[in-house]
This record gives structure tokens, sequence and C-alpha cells, in this order.
């Protein structure tokens, strides 16, 4: 495997393939990612937690699960963004700028630097309540058919079989009840995910 294809693999936390073995990184090669995360303090706090994997994703990149080659076809060469990211295409600069000072995002390539195909997904905007800023949206469920959504295994992760449904009312409702009536809700919009660990 070449260099430039283990780089990949690591910063993507695609499975990892070599002669004799596939894995992630969190448990073949173990080459730490870049984080602002204080690893040791979050495994020192998590000791007893029950999902021990939590820590090591941390450490060493969270699995995403997909092997892109095996599941796309890469005839997809140009992606027009939605209205919302034409129109406010100021906002969407601002944004990239953003998002490549935290080392974020790499590019503007020419062509693609990588051995295997990629997905190219449009960029959208919405405007954000209460503030003059537009939330931008990268839309990973385009093309239909394939999409990075589309290669995401809905039913398993790392092997194990998983329920995934996104919460309700109803759910909500029944939270609280089980909870009683001096229970708190509280609400917080992540901006960037890293920003909410310290």
């Amino acid at each position: 495997m070449g260099l430039n294809n283990l780089i990949r693999n690591v910063r993507t936390n695609v499975p990892i393939k070599t002669n004799d073995y596939i894995g992630y990184n969190f448990e073949s090669l173990r080459i730490p990612i870049y984080t602002r995360l204080n690893v040791s303090f979050w495994r020192q706090q998590l000791v007893c937690y029950f999902d021990k994997d939590v820590c090591e994703f941390l450490e060493f990149g969270w699995p995403i699960g997909i092997n892109f080659a095996d599941r796309i076809n890469p005839s997809c060469k140009k992606v027009r963004n939605h209205a919302g990211a034409r129109q406010f295409s100021k906002d969407i600069d601002k944004y990239i700028k953003k998002e490549a000072s935290y080392g974020a995002i790499l590019g503007p390539f020419k062509s693609n630097p990588f051995r295997d195909g990629l997905i190219l997904s449009p960029l959208n905007s919405v405007p954000k309540a209460d503030s003059e800023e537009r939330r931008v949206i990268m839309d990973l469920s385009f093309p239909k058919g394939n999409s990075v959504n589309d290669c995401i295994d809905k039913n398993e992760y790392l092997g194990n079989k998983v329920d995934l449904h996104y919460p309700n009312v109803d759910k909500l409702v029944e939270i609280i009840k089980k909870k009683g009536p001096q229970c708190h809700i509280f609400k917080r919009d992540l901006r960037r995910l890293t920003d909410s660990f310290h």
C-alpha cells in the first residue's frame, strides 16, 4: 500500500487494507489523529463507561464504517450546488475559509488526489434563527443512489447490529413523563463538535 493511500485511509477512517489484514486505524495502525481534545483527560473521565471504544475513537478517529471504493460509481465529475449556496456565495466562501482554518477541509484540488473515486456532495445554506449568519449544509444524500448516505449501512456498525431512528415528539414526552415534573430539558446547537469538548 502506498503512503498516499495509507494517509488517506487514516484521515477518512475507511478500512485499511494490507496484504494480511483489513481493519480501521483504531484497531490496527493506531496513528493518533490531530485533535484539540485532551484524550488523557477523557480516558480518565470515561474509565467506568461501558463502551471502551469511545476513547479509542477519540484518539485514533471515529470509523465511518464504509468503503467507498466498493459501493460507488465515480462517474459524477461535477456537481452543482443547491440554490441556497449559489445565491449566498459569500456566506459559503466565509464558511469554507473558516473550516480550512480549523484543518477540517482540504483543497481545492484540480483533480482527485486519491486513488479511489470520490463522491461529490453539493452545498446548500439556510437561514439561522435569530442570526444574520446562514447554516451551511453538505447534502450527503445527493446524488440519489450514489451518495455518501447510500454507502452507510443502516443496520450495522463495525460488525454490530444497530437500530437507528430519529427522535420524535412522542419520545420526548415519554422521557419527560419518566423523569418527572421537575426535570430540566436542554437543547444545544453544536456549531463545531470539537469546540464542544474541553
